[in-house]
């Protein structure tokens, strides 16, 4: 099982990747505080798609887009992976 240092670095990776072909984002600039919607993301809702399957991918997991309803930052983000069982299904479902 990752930590939750792993996720975070694995997460940023994720979001470089999708941001790469619209407005692409410095890794070391995006904390675990930096916002989803607004700058330097401002990511919109293909930006989010790409990202929920990405995570996905990544993770083997299997969400819902409703999953990931709520998110502001990347530290939501990585805290919503860490409650996903080894299995790839969520633990707070």
């Amino acid at each position: 099982m990752m930590n939750e240092q792993q996720v975070f670095d694995r997460v940023r990776d994720i979001i470089v990747d999708v941001k790469s072909a619209t407005s692409p984002v410095d890794r070391a600039q995006l904390t675990r505080e930096t916002a989803l919607e607004q700058p330097p993301l401002s990511m919109d809702s293909l930006d989010f798609v790409q990202f929920v399957v990405g995570v996905e991918e990544s993770f083997g997991i299997i969400a819902q887009d409703s999953d990931f309803l709520g998110l502001n930052t990347i530290a939501d983000s990585v805290a919503l992976i860490l409650g996903w069982d080894s299995d790839g299904s969520p633990r707070f479902a």
